[in-house]
């Protein structure tokens, strides 16, 4: 086996393992807003939840920094088929500390959408990948714009968070890219 095969497996079994812990934490619920249904497992902490924590995450975003935020004419409706679409994070976390991330959520929800009406028009080549690519990019966007300081420990945090979470995603989507 080649070391670029070893790497390739270890990369998949390292996304494996934080997605493991992240069911085992409770963050598989099926809604990215806490419900009566499906509440925030206050074990979590404020890191992982999808609302912002009141001391830090209430400010606006830097307006000297580049953020992505929700579009105008998204339609927030979880219940909008396909499912897992037009719910921000669907399962997963729309903040991550100070990092929203519900803006590329928003936008990645948009683009899976239109990749499908070309799909359903006979585009054979139209795929998810231009998709997934700019939602990593708009995650890190974020995350910048919260941490500005990129030596910084949060910076790091939220970048490897956003990293795992585009991975993914686009796991998710094997073979649709």
């Amino acid at each position: 086996m080649s070391r670029r095969s070893n790497s390739t497996i270890r990369r998949i079994l390292g996304i494996a393992g934080f997605a493991a812990v992240l069911v085992a934490s409770g963050m598989s619920t099926a809604n990215a807003t806490p419900t009566p249904q499906y509440p925030l497992d206050g074990r979590l902490g404020t890191l992982w939840s999808s609302q912002p924590e009141p001391s830090r995450d209430k400010r606006d975003p830097d307006p000297a920094l580049p953020y992505i935020d929700v579009p105008a004419d998204y339609v927030y409706n979880p219940t909008l088929e396909p499912v897992a679409r037009h719910d921000y994070c669907t399962s997963s976390f729309d903040q991550f500390g100070s990092a929203n991330f519900a803006g590329p959520c928003a936008r990645h929800d948009m683009c899976y959408d239109v990749v499908d009406a070309r799909r359903a028009e006979g585009w054979r080549e139209a795929g998810y990948g231009p998709c997934n690519a700019a939602f990593y990019q708009e995650l890190l966007v974020n995350c910048r714009n919260a941490y500005s300081d990129i030596q910084s420990n949060a910076f790091s945090l939220c970048h490897r968070a956003a990293s795992v979470y585009a991975y993914m995603t686009e796991a998710t989507h094997w073979g649709q890219n």
